[in-house]
């Protein structure tokens, strides 16, 4: 029995010391299609990694019995336990499915393999935006893509933002170029529903925006939308959610004990009588922010769209609405979106390809002054005093000025159902009661915008297609305002009503024909591009402003009512026109997908 046993140790010490030798591995990673090395592989076992040189080969000093990891990015990964044979040749699979290298890009007038770009390009993809609730489209990009900075700098809802493709590039202007479904795009962007989006493609430098020339120094931002070519038969898919809005934080200001505390300070230091008897009184006094924010602001979207893909083609169709509210002024500011769309792809035959794209939106907006110290409704809270009143309910203060005049209740002082509002006679100039400041607020924004591009592309011969596509940007856009009569103090006041009103029109359309050819001799591949562009802009501008209408309702007021006599009478607009006509070239070759 002792030698049994110690025959059994001698064999687990024996078994141990074996599992626990190292040993160095070498050998070389290979290309299982065609036998080239894989310079730059992982190789990967006992927390040890090292990668392959540009032969290929590598070595690694590693457990006998262990697992060792062979992965290249685009190819299946390989897992070996290590036995005695210490030179090893490893080939590895190419996985399509795997790889991001076959992924195609859009590029200025066609598409290319992601492999074969050597510009500066970042993209987004649907896919990368269906958990994501987007307001606009320019919040897609937003830690999305390097070298591209987005900043909000309106609080309005529906407000867009300042978008800068690797920094500011000119005194005259540094916004890029916007090109949908291949129509340049101008006065904005706002007419896309998120939801609409299947790529966006950034171009960022001088290589890949070259091709749209001087339009596109700034950078290109290239968005193509949804056509259906994914879907299954036909697909329905409804979206729709509610949210609320806050303000992240309110301003520390002075309650009303504070600030008549503050006020008595003063005056004592500057040799005054005191100002307020029992500054205690007046404890909280009038939170302002309160009175200004709009607490839980509505944001709500919905959306439906129809998806379908035959042999014949295929075609996408959507429609959607989005409304939000201000955070400030409730009432007073809010943004509305309706957009439909419809896009369809038609195979005639083997040869003639043609297509549609249109797109309709309409939006509406009220929005409030911002970004003033004193005339934007938050910078007033900030600086109004505390001991005002929301409203002033007091007989006796209402009969004395500033509410009245002579004795007599001045006719324009500023109210709505719940009473007069108050008026400080501690602050003046601009610093006034800025809920009744907004309260007189009628700015109200519209545009209807039609996008449209027909296409038609004819393959030649194999590997030779033209293509000529129109696009049409159509746009209606104004503002209807009125301020009525009002008196908020002695420097801020109106003794007769305002109406003004505003109406553009823009047409843009834009032509273009291209000719592409695609070769390959061998592991040669070729491309060539050669196309002309034609654009046009039309613009006309009008507006005009009257005072004086009949009215203080702004559903009532009308510019061709108001009273003032024909001289005091504004009008003013304008009208522009210019063209662009360019003729443009591109080739690309590379050698086996690999050399480009």
């Amino acid at each position: 029995m002792r030698n049994i046993a110690l025959k059994q140790l001698l064999f687990l010490a024996a078994l141990s010391v074996s599992i626990g030798v190292k040993a160095q591995y070498q050998g070389i990673i290979l290309d299982a299609g065609d036998n080239s090395p894989l310079p730059g592989a992982v190789i990967s076992t006992d927390g040890n990694t090292t990668m392959s040189n540009s032969d290929g080969s590598w070595s690694l000093n590693a457990t006998v019995g262990a697992e060792l990891i062979a992965s290249f990015v685009g190819y299946q990964s390989q897992t070996i336990t290590l036995g005695n044979n210490k030179n090893l040749e490893i080939r590895l699979v190419y996985d399509r499915s795997a790889s991001t290298l076959d992924e195609v890009v859009v590029v200025g007038f066609g598409t290319q393999k992601k492999s074969n770009v050597t510009g500066a390009i970042s993209s987004v993809k649907s896919e990368d935006l269906e958990d994501l609730q987007l307001p606009r489209i320019e919040t897609a990009l937003q830690g999305r893509t390097s070298g591209v900075s987005i900043v909000q700098t309106s609080g309005q809802p529906g407000a867009g933002s300042v978008i800068r493709i690797r920094g500011t590039s000119s005194i005259n202007g540094s916004d890029p170029l916007w090109v949908v479904d291949g129509v340049v795009i101008g006065g904005g962007i706002d007419f896309l529903n998120p939801g609409d989006i299947e790529t966006i493609e950034v171009l960022k430098d001088a290589a890949s925006a070259a091709i749209y020339g001087a339009r596109g120094a700034n950078g290109v931002i290239i968005v193509t939308t949804k056509n259906g070519s994914k879907a299954r038969g036909m697909e329905v898919k409804v979206t729709s959610y509610t949210g609320v809005q806050n303000p992240w934080k309110k301003i520390p200001v002075l309650n009303g004990t504070e600030y008549a505390t503050i006020m008595n300070e003063m005056a004592a230091s500057a040799g005054q009588p005191l100002l307020y008897d029992n500054p205690a009184q007046y404890g909280a006094g009038t939170d302002w922010q309160n009175h200004v924010f709009n607490q839980n602001a509505i944001m709500q979207s919905s959306d439906i769209s129809i998806a379908g893909s035959t042999e014949r083609g295929s075609y996408y169709a959507s429609v959607s609405n989005f409304n939000q509210e201000g955070i400030v002024a409730e009432g007073k500011s809010y943004y509305e979106r309706l957009a439909a769309r419809l896009n369809t792809i038609t195979h005639v035959n083997d040869k003639l390809t043609v297509g549609w794209n249109v797109a309709y939106t309409h939006n509406q907006s009220n929005g409030v002054a911002e970004n003033t110290e004193w005339g934007s409704p938050l910078g007033r809270a900030l600086n109004m005093d505390p001991l005002t009143p929301l409203y002033e309910t007091d007989p006796t203060v209402l009969s004395s000025a500033p509410y009245s005049s002579g004795g007599v209740l001045r006719s324009n002082l500023v109210r709505d159902g719940n009473g007069i509002f108050g008026i400080s006679n501690r602050v003046t100039s601009e610093i006034v009661n800025p809920v009744a400041a907004y309260s007189l607020i009628n700015n109200y924004g519209w545009a209807d915008k039609i996008v449209n591009n027909t296409y038609a592309e004819f393959e030649i011969l194999p590997g030779l297609k033209a293509r000529s596509s129109m696009g049409i940007d159509l746009a209606f856009w104004g503002n209807e305002g009125f301020t009525p009569s009002h008196y908020l103090n002695a420097t801020n006041l109106l003794d007769t009503n305002n109406v003004y009103s505003s109406f553009n029109r823009g047409f843009t359309w834009i032509w273009d024909n291209t000719l592409n050819y695609s070769h390959s001799v061998g592991k040669h591949n070729m491309n060539y591009l050669a196309g002309h562009s034609a654009q046009e802009v039309n613009g006309r501008y009008i507006g005009g402003n009257k005072r004086d209408v009949p009215t203080q309702e702004f559903q009532d007021a009308t510019i061709d009512y108001a009273r003032n006599e024909i001289s005091e009478q504004v009008y003013g607009g304008k009208w522009e026109r210019y063209a662009i006509e360019s003729y443009f070239a591109r080739a690309n070759y590379d050698y086996d997908g690999k050399y480009v």
